[in-house]
């Protein structure tokens, strides 16, 4: 292969190949830069007049499964004017690193998503010096996050297990993009935090949040009330349909525990949280022997079914609400206690829930971004350092 192929095959500016030395796992390019002079870091005053030449190495991307090395002669200038010798520009590397920056940029590509030392295996270099290049790349996320933010969902994560300790995450509701992961879920810390931001466009950022998307834990909501006045709260739809799954999982215990040598009921769980037009044809069958069993298990099934249907309709605000106390009415005249548990819980949190018939959103997109966040724990394998796991969290979506 030509020495000139080779330049086409890197197309680095200003490199020239002038001897190569390929074997089984590496490519060596013996190369100059055909730059005949070099502006003086002192004076910026262009040098042509050099002195001496040395060596530097540089590691560039792969070609065909063979690590190749750039073994690069670099001129040394001297300026007159300053005196002074100095090292002249490599355009496509820094002068104190051992690689390119393409090389660069696709070490940091290959370590958003695996653990550095992976990383590392892969492309034959040191841990530590993937872990640098990777930070290098992974940029600070900076306040213009919060910029366009008008509809944030807020939600916490176990950061670590078995000792309360809880990071936030907080998800502009618009386009799913993590704004910022916080350290604490701690009312103060939060409060603290969200006064703190300051907008370029001069716009109050606490004025600024229209819709705030949770669930249903009490430091959540009060931080809403209190701090984003212009803001409406809806409760995450998933949160309020496990409380209203429960209900028939509850009867459904009830019964096991009742009829110990029926195993219809045992089977059924999965069944009840789902609707009936979902469920194939055996799993009909088995629900509809339940409930020939039990026909209480049917009604709160049914009921179940008929709440949830509520918020799947396009309809007016005031048009569901009618439906939803018509269904509550209903619902008490039954004297069920794990029914009248959920309908406690309505009656504290209608508000949160039922705005969801002005605003159709969920805190879905949030708890997606808390199983990325998960999953960087795992590979990560549970790193100590919080801002290293948040540059991670952030590289993981890029």
């Amino acid at each position: 292969m030509s020495n000139l192929l080779y330049e086409q095959i890197l197309t680095l500016p200003h490199l020239k190949v002038d001897e190569v030395s390929v074997n089984s796992k590496t490519i060596y390019l013996n190369c100059h830069l055909d730059i005949n002079s070099g502006a003086c870091p002192q004076c910026l005053k262009a040098c042509k007049t050099f002195k001496s030449y040395h060596t530097h190495t540089l590691r560039d991307l792969n070609i065909s499964g063979r690590e190749v090395y750039l073994v690069l002669r670099v001129k040394q200038f001297y300026c007159q004017d300053c005196d002074r010798y100095f090292t002249q520009n490599i355009p496509f590397a820094d002068f104190n690193k051992g690689y390119t920056h393409r090389q660069s940029k696709w070490i940091f590509e290959l370590s958003c998503k695996q653990p550095l030392s992976e990383a590392a295996a892969l492309v034959n270099m040191n841990t530590k010096t993937v872990e640098r290049i990777f930070y290098n790349h992974a940029l600070p996320q900076g306040p213009e996050r919060y910029e366009t933010l008008t509809r944030m969902g807020i939600d916490e994560l176990s950061w670590r297990k078995g000792k309360k300790d809880y990071i936030c995450c907080l998800t502009n509701l618009d386009n799913g993009e993590t704004v910022d992961i916080l350290r604490s879920r701690n009312k103060a810390a939060l409060i603290a935090h969200f006064q703190s931001i300051k907008l370029k466009n001069g716009v109050d950022f606490c004025q600024q949040i229209q819709v705030i998307s949770c669930d249903f834990w009490g430091p959540f909501l009060d931080i809403a009330k209190s701090v984003f006045p212009q803001a409406e709260v809806v409760g995450d739809r998933f949160h309020w349909t496990m409380y209203i799954n429960k209900v028939v999982d509850q009867s459904r215990k009830s019964l096991r525990q009742a009829f110990p040598k029926e195993d219809i009921y045992k089977n059924i769980k999965w069944l009840l949280y789902r609707q009936m037009h979902t469920l194939s044809p055996s799993e009909k069958d088995n629900l509809t022997q339940a409930f020939k069993m039990s026909p209480l298990l049917e009604e709160l099934y049914m009921l179940k079914n008929t709440f949830c249907a509520i918020f799947d309709m396009d309809i007016p605000v005031e048009k569901a609400m009618t439906q939803i106390n018509e269904w509550v009415e209903y619902a008490q005249t039954l004297c069920n206690e794990f029914l009248d548990t959920f309908l406690a819980f309505f009656k504290r949190q209608t508000i949160p829930i039922t705005n969801y018939f002005k605003h159709k959103v969920s805190n879905a997109v949030t708890e997606g971004n808390n199983n990325i966040m998960r999953t960087v724990k795992r590979f990560t394998f549970n790193m100590p350092n919080f801002e290293h796991f948040k540059a991670r969290c952030f590289a993981f979506k890029m």
